[in-house]
């Protein structure tokens, strides 16, 4: 490890997991397959993490797909096959995981602990500046769109999304399990507290049937998902950026049909769920039980604040105006 530590991150990552998926590469080209076998990073996960330890992020998720893939593929190759079979994929997966990958991850994270044991939050700037990012930009927790939670470690952050991904393979659910575990003794962290249980940390708005106004072509928007870096959505057909006042002003009604829907909501019986007739009455005639609200406060709190996090980040003032008032206004009447 040199003065620098970060760089002797990259570099060692770089030898540990990105060379296998050099070799997946490699057997590609030679199977004349690269259309449909090639590896493509897309992680949403990654905004949510200091750019400086993004690479090592997509280094590890790469060699985690391709790796098991190429060796099974090459013994198929040797066998006169053209591909392997589901099994056999699954058994390299398993090996592969137990023998190499888990102390990749280990090592990994023992870095990321090492030269980046805290960070805190920062707005990173429109990347159409084309400036490189600063050092404080570079190990802070960048402020996506969606972000609503408060992150402080980045080797915990890095471990508990690497583990999230690894546990959806259904074949590696015990030892994945293993590697949580040991990841989170690492970092002295219990394995039953709350701060170790992985939370999406995007939260977001899935806009049903938005319209092209270029092509006319109709897709689901979502809102933070679907961004590019310039912080626009596009038309999947023709490539044409969606009208942002359009986009504004869907997302404010929806915003006001929520709000109407909580305001006018009845209340009703904690235990029998009878509706309340009057507002007079504070108990239920039957059982004596509470009222109460079909849609609490917390979940129309929540989808303000959802809706707030994108106007802030996409420069809506009138959503974000929409946002404030009815947080003011609708949220006190029933606040006890």
């Amino acid at each position: 490890m040199d003065g620098n530590g970060v760089d002797t991150i990259s570099e060692e990552a770089a030898e540990k997991t990105v060379s296998p998926v050099q070799m997946a590469a490699a057997l590609i080209e030679r199977e004349g397959d690269a259309a449909t076998a090639r590896t493509d990073s897309r992680w949403n996960l990654l905004s949510f993490l200091p750019p400086r330890i993004q690479p090592e992020f997509v280094a590890l998720a790469a060699a985690f797909a391709a790796q098991p893939w190429a060796v099974a593929a090459e013994r198929a190759r040797d066998e006169g096959r053209s591909a392997p079979t589901l099994d056999e994929v699954a058994r390299e997966a398993a090996i592969y995981f137990d023998s190499e990958f888990s102390m990749h991850v280990i090592e990994t994270v023992a870095e990321v602990r090492t030269t980046l044991s805290s960070a805190s939050a920062v707005e990173l700037r429109n990347p159409t500046e084309n400036e490189p990012l600063t050092e404080e930009e570079e190990t802070s927790f960048p402020q996506a769109a969606g972000a609503f939670l408060t992150m402080t470690s980045p080797a915990l952050e890095f471990t508990k999304a690497l583990c999230h991904l690894m546990s959806l393979d259904a074949e590696l659910t015990e030892p994945a399990l293993r590697l949580r575990r040991n990841l989170l003794k690492l970092l002295g962290v219990a394995e039953f507290a709350a701060e170790s249980r992985f939370v999406n940390p995007c939260r977001t708005y899935v806009m049903p049937d938005a319209g092209c106004s270029f092509c006319h072509h109709v897709r689901d928007i979502d809102m933070c998902r679907d961004a590019t870096a310039s912080r626009e959505w596009l038309c999947t057909a023709c490539g044409s950026p969606f009208e942002p006042e359009i986009i504004e002003a869907r997302l404010v009604a929806v915003v006001q049909t929520r709000a109407l829907a909580f305001i006018s909501q009845d209340r009703e019986c904690r235990q029998c769920r009878v509706v309340q007739r009057s507002e007079l009455q504070h108990r239920c005639p039957n059982c004596a039980g509470v009222f109460t609200l079909r849609k609490p406060i917390a979940s129309f709190s929540a989808t303000l604040d959802t809706f707030s996090g994108i106007a802030r980040h996409f420069g809506m003032p009138w959503l974000l105006e929409v946002c404030e008032w009815q947080r003011a206004h609708a949220l006190r009447k029933f606040e006890p």
